[in-house]
């Protein structure tokens, strides 16, 4: 997925993250709770629930 973008939104819709694909995320930089990945490629989109303990 190259040149893929990722987003992170909180429950409540409120955007917390936003990179590309070649980007890393380590689950140490969010704060506990429940999130929304949303992966987006070429005008293809999904959404993906994400608990961080």
């Amino acid at each position: 997925m190259i040149n893929g973008m990722i987003r992170v939104n909180s429950i409540l819709g409120q955007k917390i993250k936003e990179f590309q694909v070649v980007d890393l995320l380590s689950n140490s930089e969010l704060p506990k709770g429940v999130y929304f990945i949303s992966i987006e490629k070429e005008g293809i989109s999904m959404t993906k629930k994400l608990i961080v303990n």
